[in-house]
């Protein structure tokens, strides 16, 4: 079994356990490396270290989650053991466990459809706009202009709108789902963190 110290940094976790509290409409949220993640730290707030989004659908018959995420070539239905190796927070939403039920067959729905190439573009070009506009000071969610597009999405776009489909909002309506925005939703309790997953080691 793969084990390594939690948080407090002596308490054995295994991943079994973590899989074991999951439960569907559960979100996953991977620490993100590279330039477009390295780029969100840099110039928006509330500040996290989070940076691809997917949403937990069922357990498999061998002790597996399947997941939901939109990746660079669309939404893709896999395993939740391909992130194994990488550290990856969980949370849940706060509301009723039947909406969170429901949002992994809301999410299903997307399956044909394609990565929002369109949405990262206008983030970049809104984002630069707004950072000259403001004398390079830190952006927020709501300062880019967001209409929700039904056939295309960006990891984060995904899970809100799966959300936003039973009724939950997880982001406002008028604010872009950047990272920061789901950062905020746990800030302002809409969301909490159950478990941190840090990789094998």
């Amino acid at each position: 079994m793969a084990k390594q110290q939690g948080n407090a940094g002596n308490t054995p976790v295994q991943w079994e356990h973590i899989v074991g509290i999951l439960k569907p409409g559960d979100i996953g949220a991977t620490k993100g490396g590279g330039f477009l993640p390295s780029l969100h730290r840099r110039f928006f707030i509330p500040y996290t270290d989070r940076f691809h989004h997917m949403l937990i659908g069922l357990p498999t018959y061998d002790g597996d989650m399947t997941i939901y995420e939109s990746i660079p070539k669309g939404i893709a239905v896999g395993r939740l053991s391909f992130y194994r190796n990488s550290d990856i927070k969980f949370y849940r939403v706060t509301c009723d466990s039947s909406a969170c039920r429901k949002s992994v067959d809301e999410v299903a729905k997307f399956g044909r459809g394609n990565y929002d190439y369109w949405l990262i573009t206008k983030i970049a070009v809104y984002g630069i706009f707004k950072l000259l506009k403001k004398g390079f000071r830190k952006l927020r969610p709501e300062d880019i202009p967001y209409h929700a597009d039904d056939t295309a999405y960006i990891c984060t776009e995904a899970v809100d709108m799966s959300y936003w489909n039973v009724g939950v909002k997880i982001i406002p309506a008028g604010k872009a789902p950047v990272p920061a925005a789901f950062r905020e939703a746990e800030l302002e309790g809409r969301i909490k963190e159950i478990a941190h997953w840090q990789g094998m080691k």
